[in-house]
């Protein structure tokens, strides 16, 4: 994905015009939103008993995000952003049965996810306020499961973790910027991410834009 993110780079900086003073420079932003992920269908180990919940995982949660970056000219600009997704959450009901004794429960599973994303965007001004950009990277992402199950027959409530992942994956988005004075901005944006064991992650997010 490095490797991608490299060449789509170089060739946006190649096609790029001469650059232009009054559109470069560099600018922050702060952002709050939606952060959704969805996965395979999840299985859970509990006192030695495998449990298949029969299906996928799905949550969201609020979200925000800080970023940075610099833009080259009125085309082109490179971005950094750290985000937290928040705690999704899903509850699934379980059962299991056997000769000697029967067991209903509940368990709630989280996904606390954090990452960092590295971009570069292509941008399309649409007058002097107004422009659409899209953007390809990578995002750096960690997730940290935990589990709270819930068994009322036997008055069994425990939590724990159910363990952590990280890893570097494919990063892309699409948005708007209106620009309305010449140093700050509002934007929204929806980005999706690929991440390990998740068939969908997505942030939908509006933020403040500041340039120097």
């Amino acid at each position: 994905m490095r490797f991608i993110f490299a060449c789509v780079a170089s060739t946006m900086l190649v096609a790029s015009p001469a650059m232009a003073a009054d559109d470069s420079g560099f600018y922050v932003g702060a952002g709050l939103g939606s952060f959704s992920l969805q996965s395979e269908a999840i299985m859970f180990d509990y006192g030695g008993l495998e449990f298949d919940t029969g299906r996928d995982f799905d949550g969201s949660d609020f979200a925000f995000k800080v970023l940075g970056g610099w833009q080259w000219n009125k085309y082109i600009a490179f971005e950094v952003e750290y985000f937290d997704g928040g705690n999704p959450e899903d509850k699934f009901d379980f059962s299991y049965s056997d000769p000697e004794f029967d067991v209903d429960g509940q368990i709630t599973i989280e996904a606390d996810t954090t990452g960092w994303i590295f971009s570069a965007l292509g941008i399309w001004p649409l007058g002097d306020s107004f422009n659409l950009f899209a953007k390809l990277g990578f995002v750096y992402w960690d997730v940290e499961g935990k589990g709270v199950i819930k068994v009322p027959d036997f008055d069994i409530q425990e939590s724990g973790s159910l363990g952590s992942e990280s890893g570097t994956d494919f990063a892309w988005g699409l948005g708007g910027t209106w620009n309305f004075t010449d140093n700050m901005g509002v934007r929204a944006e929806y980005q999706q991410f690929e991440l390990d064991e998740f068939n969908n992650v997505n942030l939908a997010s509006a933020s403040f834009i500041y340039k120097f």
